[in-house]
Parts: structure tokens; C-alpha cells; sequence
């Protein structure tokens, strides 16, 4: 799925916030802003930045496999941006230019104004 949904604790109840109904959706990486977003997957990790009002999500595995996307949402605005897109590095990389690579279910912390990705599963 590629749904976001929001749930409101003091209603007790779920509004759609933005997003493809369609399951297996391949997302949509180029054109408007306002229609860009990730394509469906499961074991992303996510951190809020709880400052900006901005969600950060990386990695996980979509219909074709592992990804190492790094993608943003603004919670005002509604939009996501793609910050690293299909064209990175899929294997993890400690010299220079460093990347996590692809990866699932890691563990992620927004903290100072930095994305921090641990651990996961690689390809």
C-alpha cells in the first residue's frame, strides 16, 4: 500500500491523509509536486522531525525488491519530496561518497536535525 493515514486520539477517529488506493502502486517520482510520492512498501524506516513537522522515511522493500530511497513528507503542505531516488547506490558504501545502501526494517531517530538509519536487513 501507499496510503498515509492519520489517526486523532482526541476524536478517536482515522482521516486519509494522502496517497494511492491502489495496492501495488509503483508511485509517482517525477512531475507536479503535489503528486509525487513513494511507491507502495513494507518495512521502510521512519523518524519525525518533530520541529520542521516533517516525516522522513528510508529503505524498505516495494513490489520489485529492496530500495534505498530517502523520501520526506511535510505534514502542512501534504507533499513528499525525494531527497535520494531510484538512482542510489544500492550497496552499502563506508568510503567516500558513504551509503547505507538498500535496507529493511532498520531503526531510525531524527535527532538534531540529522537522519540516523541502524542497522536492518540488507539485500
Amino acid at each position: 500500500l501507499a496510503d498515509m493515514w492519520l489517526y486523532d486520539p482526541l476524536i478517536q477517529q482515522w482521516s486519509f491523509v494522502k496517497g494511492s488506493r491502489n495496492i501495488n502502486d509503483f508511485g509517482v517520482y517525477t512531475g507536479d509536486a503535489d503528486d509525487l510520492r513513494p511507491a507502495s512498501r513494507y518495512q521502510a524506516s521512519v523518524a519525525t522531525d518533530t520541529v520542521r513537522n516533517e516525516l522522513y522515511m528510508y529503505g524498505g522493500t516495494d513490489y520489485y525488491g529492496g530500495v534505498c530511497e530517502l523520501w520526506k513528507f511535510n505534514v502542512a503542505t501534504r507533499r513528499w519530496i525525494i531527497l535520494e531516488g531510484q538512482t542510489c547506490k544500492k550497496t552499502i558504501t563506508y568510503t567516500s561518497p558513504p551509503t547505507p545502501g538498500v535496507r529493511r526494517s532498520s531503526v531510525s531517530l531524527f535527532y538534531n536535525a540529522k537522519f540516523y538509519v541502524y542497522g536492518g536487513l540488507a539485500e
